[in-house]
């Protein structure tokens, strides 16, 4: 109880420093930045488990934060939004609403990890009177997707990202089929295989299956979040469950990944864009401010103004429809809001040149339309249903529940991209509904199964206490 005071007390602090007016200066950033840091450092030694179980999520919020951060403290140029930065006091609302976000997640997972999941013997799929072990089903399927990859690995072996020198959404475009596309995109869906059979029987052999998948997503121009997506959801187990000497050793490994993947990234803008030393450090840098850098630009050019739900309904054209146009498209999610910021040539060669777009867009859509209430409404929601959404996935893994892991797998990604990307339509979607139906199908079929089975035990219980009593006085009878 006393751990989750001290958390609350952490927003009560970032609520006192609004009203600190002084605007011109950099200090008043610098003491939001050591607030949040200290709520990291009270997560790591009060709630390890906690900041494991949400490291993927609490990762990418703090880089959002000290993004927004490293422009709000000095003259930066930002090369996507064509500007140098200067002084808006964006720093301070976002904190708030991201510690509340994680707060309200603490606080559902403050009960004992042991207690949050129910553990059932499910490793047996039963089709008529035969049974099937799940796990062997899972390992023929992970020898399956082993030699996919080994086959799609060994189409590009003679073609890497680094000589033909194109990033990865070029390199998507002129080298990958539609198939190999959808393959490749499906991985993460199909990863929590990988965490049932790594959890449940602890065989290192599934390592050469992430070796050759990470070879292959690399070798096609794949940097950061690929690979924290797909090592965060096959270790989700562990870091729910395991045993505090298991967490630090998968935070220490978790630190190493981050400086491998920084790494990555330094040798393919050196290969890629042919930068030195001193161009890979601005660049590094410019990548980290480009993460906040949405959230102060949308900031700075509608803090003075009204909320713009009048223009919600261009989000709203985009819901539960098999597809959208290009124009509901760049008038919707994060395309809006980089439109609203970038000058209309830079966002043209980005999203139409480079098939690609910003990143994490999601609170500054939200402060967009709903200004800073509804963005703190926003964060109370969201963290409810991520809390749910993370452990229906791990609790899915646990008990082997093969089809209902891969759904909530998907949600999980789904819901991941609203946070970060202003996915709003993915969510509202008609695949969405027929995920939520699909689970809900499932459930009622195991909530049946477990009833017929505590009647049939109920209605053979008196007969074994028969076949009991009767043996008993056979045995009676012998002794006299």
């Amino acid at each position: 109880m006393r751990n989750s005071l001290t958390g609350i007390f952490f927003p009560f602090l970032l609520t006192l420093m609004f009203f600190f007016n002084d605007k011109s200066s950099n200090y008043k950033d610098y003491i939001i930045i050591i607030i949040f840091l200290g709520y990291l450092i009270f997560l790591y030694f009060k709630e390890k488990r906690y900041l494991m179980k949400y490291s993927y999520i609490i990762f990418y919020i703090t880089t959002n934060i000290l993004g927004v951060f490293i422009i709000e403290i000095g003259s930066f140029y930002l090369t996507e939004l064509d500007i140098y930065s200067f002084k808006v006091n964006s720093l301070l609302l976002l904190v708030l609403v991201h510690v509340i976000f994680m707060e309200t997640i603490r606080l559902l997972n403050r009960d004992n990890p042991i207690k949050d999941i129910t553990f059932i013997d499910s490793s047996y799929i039963l089709i008529g009177k035969r049974k099937i072990n799940k796990l062997r089903v899972i390992e023929l399927l992970l020898v399956i997707i082993f030699i996919m990859y080994l086959v799609l690995f060994l189409n590009v072996a003679n073609k890497p990202f680094f000589l033909v020198q194109l990033d990865r959404f070029l390199y998507q475009e002129q080298y990958l089929s539609n198939l190999e596309e959808k393959i490749g995109n499906s991985f993460l869906y199909l990863s929590p295989l990988i965490s049932i059979y790594l959890y449940k029987t602890k065989s290192k052999k599934v390592y050469l299956l992430l070796g050759i998948v990470s070879l292959y997503f690399f070798w096609i121009g794949h940097k950061f979040s690929f690979f924290l997506n797909m090592c965060y959801i096959v270790f989700l187990p562990y870091l729910w469950y395991g045993s505090y000497k298991i967490l630090n050793n998968i935070l220490r490994k978790s630190m190493l990944l981050i400086v491998v993947l920084i790494i990555i990234i330094s040798f393919q803008s050196s290969i890629v864009y042919k930068r030195d030393f001193n161009e890979n450090a601005e660049y590094l840098k410019m990548r980290l401010a480009q993460q906040g850098q949405l959230w102060w630009a949308t900031y700075s050019v509608t803090k003075e103004g009204d909320n713009n739900i009048d223009k919600l309904d261009d989000e709203l054209r985009t819901f539960y429809k098999f597809s959208n146009s290009k124009e509901e498209i760049y008038n919707s999610g994060i395309y809006k809001i980089m439109k609203l910021t970038t000058p209309y040539d830079i966002f043209l060669r980005k999203v139409d040149d480079k098939n690609s777009r910003y990143a994490y867009s999601t609170q500054a859509s939200i402060y967009y339309y709903f200004k800073a209430s509804g963005l703190i409404i926003f964060s109370l929601f969201t963290a409810f249903f991520f809390y749910l959404i993370t452990k229906k996935l791990t609790e899915s893994i646990v008990n082997i529940n093969i089809v209902e892991a891969i759904l909530y797998a998907r949600l999980w990604l789904i819901f991941g991209r609203v946070l970060m990307q202003s996915d709003f339509n993915k969510l509202f979607s008609v695949e969405v509904l027929f995920i939520l139906l699909i689970l809900m199908i499932l459930k009622l079929i195991k909530r049946n199964y477990v009833t017929n089975k505590k009647i049939i035990k109920q209605t053979q219980l008196p007969l074994i206490r028969q076949s009991s009593n009767n043996l008993k006085y056979k045995i009676a009878e012998k002794h006299l």
